[in-house]
């Protein structure tokens, strides 16, 4: 049995400038899908307006058991309680919804298990930057899109699913909820009930998590520790014990309210960065290990891009629109962070995928079109490979 590791050094890619870069990557990432024609057009607008009716359908749904819980507490104003227990009531049932159930990311991210457009809306997104990369360098053209196509017709033909395994018994009992339900309820609208399933069970443990631990930090004595040993065993492997410690320093300076929303924002941005590259690593093999090395090699990129849109995707009304613009904009973050994939199958493509989980740059080329002649040294920038 492995000993714990109690200090760990940061990865390559991980550092408070590629932090930077991942916000600054999110910003242009928008713009650019703001200037795409072909996700203005008629198509994608009658999408968007979908996809507003829905955002208004959830935020009613959400707020159903608040209202209720108005009334009720409203009624129980006049004759047992005081206008001001009322309000405190009310003001931990809505912190219980918003901050420890997290409902409101959880739905809005299971959209993507309903519908393949934002599969779309992505490689809809790489298509223009393919487009307009050929325009500024027709000597040396990119072709993300079609090559990762190409590679998804051949992973769905020849090569084995590279998903992680399931543990047998949820496996088992995924199935048999598959079986039952899929014909007679709302899951026959599912398009990846598995993905679904994993998806809230990872949801399920880590709100529990959020709830045990919030509840533990109410205990006498040992409670102002609770948030900081779980921000420091959850961050130490990620990004090194500096950074970890730093954060839970951080931790030991807020309430616990906040503390709270900190590590749920940890998991979720995580979370979030996962399935806004589902369509990209669902065209290529990787496996469950090489996936979580192609992840943590970029980690501090991919978390300053995924904190900006999770913590707009938790805005009412307009977080399901959000999570549209953050999907066009990942195809736009996914040309900055890899090479093109190449218009091969079998063994060369399998090498590819394992040559991408390394980090193969130290030094900062060109940060963006924004920042375009800055030369500072930056960990946690990617190099497109030269022959």
């Amino acid at each position: 049995m492995p000993s714990p590791v109690f200090f760990s050094h940061p990865p390559p890619g991980f550092s408070i400038l590629s932090i930077l870069r991942g916000i600054q990557l999110s910003l242009i990432g928008s713009y650019r899908a703001a200037l795409n024609p072909n996700l203005l057009n008629t198509r994608y607008y009658s999408k968007a307006l979908n996809i507003m009716k829905w955002s208004i359908i959830l935020h009613v749904i959400m707020n159903i058991p608040l209202i209720a819980a108005t009334i009720f507490l409203r009624f129980l104003e006049l004759f047992l309680l005081s206008h001001e227990t009322a309000a405190l009531v009310l003001d931990k049932l809505k912190f219980f919804q918003m901050h420890l159930l997290n409902i409101n990311p959880f739905l809005i991210m299971s959209f993507r298990f309903f519908t393949n457009d934002l599969d779309d809306v992505y490689f809809e997104s790489l298509r223009f930057a393919d487009k307009v990369y050929a325009q500024k360098h027709p000597d040396k053209p990119k072709t993300y899109a079609a090559n990762l196509e190409h590679c998804e017709k051949y992973m769905k033909t020849v090569a084995p699913d590279p998903r992680p395994q399931t543990p047998s018994y949820l496996l088992q009992q995924i199935n048999l909820l598959q079986s039952r339900f899929m014909k007679t309820s709302w899951l026959s609208e599912v398009t990846n009930f598995n993905g679904f399933a994993e998806f809230a069970v990872s949801y399920i443990y880590n709100t529990g998590l959020s709830i045990i631990l919030f509840f533990l930090a109410k205990t006498p004595y040992v409670g102002s520790l609770v948030f900081p040993v779980a921000t420091f065993r959850n961050l130490n492997r990620s990004i090194g014990t500096f950074y970890a410690l730093l954060v839970v320093f951080i931790t030991f300076l807020l309430p616990e309210t906040y503390s709270l929303f900190l590590l749920n924002t940890i998991f979720g941005s995580k979370q979030l960065m996962m399935l806004l590259l589902r369509p990209y690593f669902k065209c290529l093999p990787f496996n469950f290990q090489q996936r979580e090395q192609w992840y943590l090699s970029r980690i501090g990129c991919l978390y300053g891009f995924s904190l900006m849109f999770y913590l707009l995707l938790r805005l009412p009304i307009i977080g399901l629109l959000v999570y549209g613009v953050a999907e066009a904009a990942t195809g736009h973050l996914t040309t900055k962070i890899s090479d093109p994939p190449p218009n091969i199958t079998g063994p060369l493509l399998q090498r590819w995928a394992q040559e991408q989980c390394l980090w193969n740059k130290e030094y900062y080329d060109e940060i963006n079109d924004i920042m375009g002649d800055i030369e500072p040294t930056i960990p946690g920038t990617f190099k497109e490979r030269t022959a």
